[in-house]
Parts: C-alpha cells; sequence; structure tokens
C-alpha cells in the first residue's frame, strides 16, 4: 500500500526488482559459451546497463554470451525500454482484471497523464505502436541481411535482437565492431537509424 502511495519508490524498486533478476541469469551458466556465467559485479553492471537503457557493457556481447545470454539482454533492453510498470499493468489488461484506482494513479503518474479515463485505451497504444514499429524493424533487418552469410534463424534473432536495442536506444549490438561492418549496408543502417529516432 505505501508503494502505491509513493509512486517513485514502486518505480524505483520494480527497476531494482529487473536488475537483480537479470543479474542472477546473467551468472547462470547456461547465458554464457563457455558455460561460465558472468561474476556477480559483471552480471550485475551488464544487467543494469540494458535495463537502463545505456549500452555500457564489460564483455562483448557478440562472443561471451550464448544464444540464451543474448535473450535475456533482449528481455532486459524491452521491459527497460517499455517500462516495467506498463508492461505490468498492460499485462493485467490483457488479462481481464480489474486495476484499482490506486493502481490507475501509479500508472497516470508513469504515464505523466492527469486524466486517468483513458489509460487503458494509452497502455494499449503504447504496446500496440512499440509492436508495430518493431515488427515493422525486424521485417526489413531480416530482409535486409540476405546477403550477409546468415541462416534464416540468424538472421531472424538478429533482425529481433537489433529492432529491440535500436527502438529502446540500448546500444547493444550482437557484432564485435558493433555495425560498423554494415557501413556498406545502407538499408540496415537506415532501418536503424528510424528505430533509433
Amino acid at each position: 500500500e505505501s508503494l502505491n502511495i509513493r509512486p517513485a519508490l514502486t518505480i524505483l524498486f520494480s527497476f531494482l526488482f529487473v536488475i537483480l533478476a537479470g543479474t542472477w541469469l546473467l551468472m547462470m551458466p547456461f547465458t554464457a559459451r563457455s558455460g561460465n556465467g558472468l561474476s556477480l559485479i559483471d552480471a550485475m553492471f551488464t544487467a543494469t546497463s540494458a535495463v537502463c537503457v545505456t549500452g555500457l557493457i564489460v564483455v562483448d556481447t557478440a562472443t561471451y554470451f550464448s544464444i540464451w545470454g543474448k535473450v535475456v539482454i533482449m528481455l532486459l533492453i524491452q521491459i527497460g525500454g517499455l517500462g516495467i510498470m506498463v508492461l505490468s499493468y498492460f499485462t493485467l489488461i490483457v488479462m481481464g482484471k480489474k486495476i484499482s484506482v490506486k493502481q490507475k494513479k501509479l500508472v497516470s503518474y508513469i504515464l505523466n497523464k492527469e486524466d486517468m479515463g483513458n489509460l487503458k485505451k494509452t497502455l494499449i497504444s503504447i504496446i500496440g505502436l512499440t509492436a508495430v514499429i518493431e515488427g515493422t524493424g525486424i521485417l526489413i533487418l531480416v530482409a535486409g541481411s540476405g546477403g550477409l552469410g546468415m541462416n534464416f534463424p540468424e538472421r531472424l534473432f538478429f533482425g529481433f535482437f537489433h529492432s529491440v536495442s535500436a527502438f529502446c536506444n540500448a546500444g547493444f549490438a550482437l557484432f564485435s565492431d558493433s555495425l560498423e561492418s554494415f557501413s556498406g549496408t545502407p538499408l540496415i543502417l537506415v532501418t536503424m537509424a528510424f528505430l533509433i529516432i
């Protein structure tokens, strides 16, 4: 109840919870190619960087992490980029749960909206627009990476990861040189630029 009274505190604890969960996951052996997860400090730094969409890394994302580690990072980026509370309340709406007045007040604080009557519509619009923009980015990135020597599953993951990373302004990439090797591929660079904007 005290968290509902202090929305800023709720947001802080939500981010802290997701960062700690991400830290724990990135310490697991299955997230690293070597079979040794990150140390506590490196995992916490990486999880914080992903959730807070800063793009700072302590290990090379491309070479250190397994596919599962990269999926964890992508999910942390998406959660941080969209906002934990936005995703939580959208999930409640999809499940058909009623949102209390206190919860509506918290969401309106997060979205900086005074009118609590249209929160459901606003949340659906945010999630829907995000899905459309990221989905379009995925399709273009998958199509644009056709001649780059990747098989279709690799191209699909390339599209998903980079579309989420770019749209959320996270700065994470699946290549050791970031996107430098794509300097001769304008379709990918323009798509990434538009996703970032």
